[in-house]
């Protein structure tokens, strides 16, 4: 899996249990204002300030105990496949562009990714010496909300690779709108 720039937005919120003191209760007491798990919880909780500069595949490792290998541009295997990513994305796009397209009476462009996925998916399948589908879960079914949303395997070097495209529309490329969310389930796999 690759993110590259991938943000970490992260919300915290704590469950509070009322607490009823009857008669001469002692005073609760507060720890040392600066001990470090109120820093911890203090940083945590402060939702104004992304979680920047934690690198994603090391999250992703303490989450799951799975690597994220970044793409290497000199490697031929990689090369090969990302250009035929490339390649599939310029058809899909292309298709999509086409006055009767399915697309072209979508409303939001969340409503379009789907279809684009699965499109995606199938010239993919199309393309030589690649298999693309949906991700599965640890006990084996097909994954279809969350990230990622496509898993293509290298037939001849049994890599696999992993793809979340996004979509937007002309002119919201920069829009603060979107953001890449994160959180661990217990049994990730």
């Amino acid at each position: 899996m690759v993110f590259p720039g991938a943000i970490l937005a992260f919300s915290a919120t704590a469950l509070v249990a009322p607490l009823c003191l009857a008669g001469e209760a002692p005073a609760l007491q507060r720890s040392q204002a600066n001990s470090p798990v109120d820093q911890l919880i203090s940083w945590l909780l402060n939702e104004h300030r992304p979680m920047l500069g934690i690198p994603f595949a090391e999250v992703i490792f303490d989450t799951t105990g799975k690597r994220v290998l970044s793409v290497n541009p000199k490697d031929e295997i990689d090369q090969r496949v990302i250009k035929q990513i490339a390649a599939a994305c310029d058809e899909t796009i292309k298709q999509f562009n086409a006055p009767d397209s399915a697309i072209q009476s979508v409303f939001r462009i969340n409503e379009a990714s789907s279809h684009f996925e699965d499109n995606l998916r199938l010239v993919l399948n199309a393309a030589p010496g690649l298999n693309c589908d949906f991700p599965r879960t640890a006990e084996g079914r097909v994954q279809r909300s969350g990230y990622p949303d496509l898993r293509i395997v290298d037939v001849a070097s049994k890599r696999v690779f992993y793809l979340d495209p996004k979509l937007y529309v002309v002119g919201s490329r920069d829009s603060s709108f979107r953001a890449f969310y994160f959180r661990a389930k217990s049994g990730d796999q």
